[in-house]
């Protein structure tokens, strides 16, 4: 993997793109750019964009690649391309309708452009779009990674307060979990900009084997980029008619991974086939869209969906069980972990983690979540006088909410709890947000790739893992943002308090969160993309490492922290619980590259 271009933001209009990968940012990509002709052959699909288009940024986020395009009136939009074996056309049905029921309840959130058909997604037989109209405020994270802090203490409250209002509207969603039922496209919002009745027609006619339109879409001739950066692309071959369901032709030349081969033929109107498009012998049938693996002939292990925040199996009582259930649904893992004693190593890093959630597993209320809740995930907009008209000071007072979830209604607005020792150590934190309250809210919540039906703490716990631990610095150089902790929370429980019990189902969770993403992670990697370094990277230092840090005297000291709102010994102090790195401070956050991390990065 190559480090080091570029340090800095992508200007648009650039010409190389790299991306973010486990070693910072990387020269190398797996998924091309979309080119030109991909992007119009995409647009026939969606009348409602003006053309022509030019293209003038791409993203350096992984999993996945996204365009900016602008068109004659310099009128901006966003289109995603998805694997289609990573995502189907009904599977960001999912997202988008559990987009839709935000936005109907006033979450700012940007909804997917719909086609004339009312359908939000488009695919082929490899790949899947979305289009979207670019989302109102400032990215002011576009260039930062995952697993990096919030520019202020006063952001960190800003999407604490954000995070809060999606939890209370999620509360009323209830879709099933992601895979478990086909999802209908949501109904068109007044958000959408109105479609014509009647399509383009496309020049090309439809395939035989698939009944599909083409229209000129780039089911062949495109590239993954090879596995060395400068090295010659190589290219992704058509699928061939009439295959079934055949595994595809992996392209093993130049370390590339597996090409969009014969094994992805579908139907778009339908679930897809096998997500990875993995011989039969790597999937247990009927995965997904269908019944959830029984485990021990008593509880049923829903496999879900590839690369989302999903504890279908940690909310089990047998962890270990659940896992081996969970693992033989997931496309392409069983090989992944077969030479692995992959069951010690989950004992060992998680059990002791996984005994302190146990006592809370009966009290889950299950709701949709966002997933990857972290500043580059959303746009911001500075606003001078709304929020100091509208908030209460921030308060360091004792929490004293009862053992029920109910209870959390009464608590109190201020989510620091009890113990006077944490005043002190959280003053600096309350005041740092308080200072800044007036500068930036947050304008609109971005990618639900990784939404999945889980619960209100295992989502607010997914938020302190993203952004309040520097993952990308060895352990001996970790820093903590303590400050931004309290004011995420302090932020979360002006909008909906949290009781003694939630915040310690949180802390309970937060060791445990990653657990089946990075799982997914390593049959992405290692499947996917043939990519075994990265795979490694995924077990040992995201899967495993991330878990045993909290083993460790600063990790336990986060887990207090979260749970008490104080301060386990005096290290921790509202300047960070830090060994040797630099606390991040209120000016803004300058990307960089890490030296020696421990994890890859994990945005769709």
């Amino acid at each position: 993997m190559q480090t080091g271009v570029p340090n800095g933001p992508v200007a648009e209009g650039a010409g190389a793109v790299g991306q973010f990968g486990v070693h910072g940012v990387q020269t190398q990509r797996d998924w091309p750019c979309l080119t030109q002709a991909e992007i119009n052959a995409v647009l026939a699909h969606y009348p409602s964009v003006p053309t022509p288009v030019t293209p003038v940024w791409n993203s350096m986020r992984p999993f996945s690649a996204a365009v900016k395009i602008i068109d004659e009136s310099s009128t901006g939009f966003l289109i995603k391309r998805h694997h289609a074996s990573l995502r189907s056309v009904a599977a960001l049905h999912e997202e988008h309708a559990f987009m839709h029921h935000l936005a109907h309840a006033g979450v700012p959130v940007c909804l997917p452009l719909a086609t004339p058909t009312g359908a939000t997604a488009w695919g082929n037989d490899c790949w899947t779009y979305e289009v979207f109209p670019l989302a109102p405020g400032d990215d002011l994270y576009r260039d930062v990674m995952s697993w990096q802090p919030y520019q202020t203490a006063a952001h960190a409250y800003a999407a604490g307060q954000a995070l809060a209002k999606v939890h209370d509207t999620a509360s009323q969603y209830t879709a099933p979990a992601r895979g478990k039922t086909p999802c209908t496209p949501p109904q068109k919002s007044a958000n959408l900009p109105a479609t014509p009745a009647t399509p383009a027609t496309p020049a090309t006619p439809a395939t035989p084997a698939t009944g599909m339109a083409q229209a000129g879409a780039p089911t062949g001739g495109l590239t993954r980029v090879a596995g060395q950066g400068g090295r010659a692309p190589t290219p992704i071959p058509a699928p061939t008619p009439a295959s079934g369901n055949a595994p595809p032709t992996h392209n093993h030349a130049e370390g590339t991974g597996a090409s969009c081969g014969s094994g992805v033929r579908r139907d778009i109107n339908k679930e897809e086939t096998k997500d990875f498009s993995y011989p039969a012998t790597h999937m247990v049938e009927g995965t997904h869209g269908a019944q959830p693996r029984p485990l021990g002939g008593a509880v049923a292990v829903l496999g879900g969906r590839p690369l989302t925040s999903s504890m279908h199996a940690i909310a089990q009582p047998d962890l270990l069980a659940a896992l081996e259930a969970w693992a033989a649904q997931q496309p392409g893992l069983a090989a992944q972990l077969a030479h692995r004693p992959w069951q010690a190593d989950v004992k060992q890093a998680l059990g002791a983690h996984h005994a302190r959630l146990l006592p809370f597993l009966k009290t889950l209320t299950p709701a949709w979540g966002h997933g990857d809740w972290h500043g580059s995930n959303l746009f911001w907009q500075t606003s001078p006088a709304a929020v100091a008209a509208t908030q209460k000071p921030l308060a360091n007072t004792p929490h004293t909410g009862n053992a029920s979830a109910s209870a959390s209604a009464s608590a109190s607005a201020s989510a620091s709890a009890s113990a006077s020792a944490s005043a002190s150590a959280s003053a600096s934190a309350s005041a740092s947000a308080a200072s800044c309250l007036v500068q930036d809210t947050v304008a609109c919540v971005l990618d639900f790739g990784m939404a999945e039906r889980t619960c209100a703490p295992f989502d607010l716990a997914v938020a302190l893992e993203r952004s309040m631990i520097d993952w990308l610095h060895p352990a001996a150089q970790r820093t903590v943002y303590d400050a931004h902790i309290t004011a995420f929370l302090q932020g979360y429980a002006q909008v909906r308090p949290l009781s003694a019990q939630e915040r310690a189902c949180v802390a309970a969770f937060l060791p445990l969160v990653h657990v089946e993403f990075a799982l997914s992670e390593v049959a992405y990697f290692g499947g996917l993309l043939h990519d075994t370094a990265s795979a490694e990277v995924a077990y040992t230092d995201y899967l495993l490492g991330h878990a045993q840090w909290f083993s460790t005297p600063q990790g336990q000291a986060v887990l207090h922290w979260v749970q008490k709102g104080a301060p386990l010994t005096t290290s921790v102090t509202g300047q960070g619980m830090h060994t040797g790195a630099k606390q991040s401070s209120g000016t803004p956050h300058t990307p960089h590259t890490p030296h020696t991390p421990d994890t890859p990065d994990k945005t769709l």
